[in-house]
């Protein structure tokens, strides 16, 4: 069981706040990357997956508006925000898979997980594999 919080729409400057120091990861046309999170909006890509020890978020980048969601893996994993909505949905599929080839020079070849929540439309969450 986790809990999926829904952050109203926001700003480039709202999502930086939200993660704080957590790691994050996305691709666009030159490959891979994964990091802490970019002072600046990634340019060329749709989506970027963030996490920490104990929640992971989905940040879905469409130009003029962010998208945010997040979710606690534990139940002591409070939201990072008061203007969250707070859902419970039972199923999550935690999958591993390895990035393909093209990744950029400073990557390590992680592992990472994908965690996917059903309905009308899924939801799906990344994070490194824990070692």
């Amino acid at each position: 069981m986790a809990t999926l919080y829904a952050h109203p729409a926001g700003t480039w400057d709202d999502v930086v706040a939200l993660i704080g120091e957590g790691c994050t990861t996305w691709a666009d046309i030159d490959g891979w990357h994964q990091g802490t999170c970019p002072i600046n909006e990634p340019i060329g890509t749709t989506h970027l997956w963030a996490w920490n020890d104990n929640r992971c978020w989905a940040v879905r980048l469409g130009g003029w508006r962010i998208v945010l969601t997040e979710l606690a893996l534990t139940d002591d994993a409070a939201p990072n925000s008061n203007n969250a909505t707070n859902v419970q949905y039972d199923r999550i599929d935690a999958h591993a898979f390895t990035p393909g080839t093209n990744l950029l020079p400073d990557m390590h070849n992680p592992q990472f997980e994908l965690f996917r929540i059903d309905g009308p439309t899924p939801l799906w969450f990344v994070r490194e594999r824990p070692t």
